[in-house]
């Protein structure tokens, strides 16, 4: 199963959409947030993930390959502010703080993810959450 979908929520709307790999998700939510005249305040991945990485859409994002995403995830900031959010919902993503950094650096925005199984459909985690910030720090943190 590849990514399931991409909640985007600019409350009070949600949409969602399965994206084709990293790119399809960072011009879906731009148009989605540029139709809508709004901001995104809570982008959802939901996806298979591991301590290495998680897969959207078709490609799997992990930090050997991490530059070749980057600069179209830093696209992400023109439509998210300070009080935005990433939710990385894939298995045990929350383990590898260097990978939560670097998308937490490239969106420009708090990152959380869990750290251990990830329900896709129930909004639950097995284990613990973390959160990582822009300027490198990584907490244990409750659910967003």
């Amino acid at each position: 199963m590849t990514t399931l979908l991409a909640e985007y929520s600019a409350l009070p709307q949600s949409f969602s959409f399965a994206p084709a790999d990293p790119a399809a998700l960072v011009s879906q939510t731009i148009q989605i947030a540029q139709n809508e005249s709004d901001l995104v305040q809570q982008l959802n991945i939901i996806g298979h993930g591991s301590k290495s990485g998680v897969e959207i859409g078709s490609h799997f994002v992990e930090l050997s390959n991490f530059d070749d995403y980057d600069k179209q995830f830093q696209k992400l900031r023109q439509v998210l502010s300070g009080e935005s959010f990433v939710f990385i919902r894939g298995c045990v993503v929350g383990q590898n703080e260097k990978l939560m950094v670097r998308f937490a650096k490239a969106f420009s925005v708090s990152v959380y993810a869990g750290t251990s199984a990830e329900s896709a459909l129930l909004p639950f985690n097995t284990g613990d959450y973390v959160v990582a910030y822009p300027g490198g720090g990584v907490y244990a943190t409750k659910r967003p």
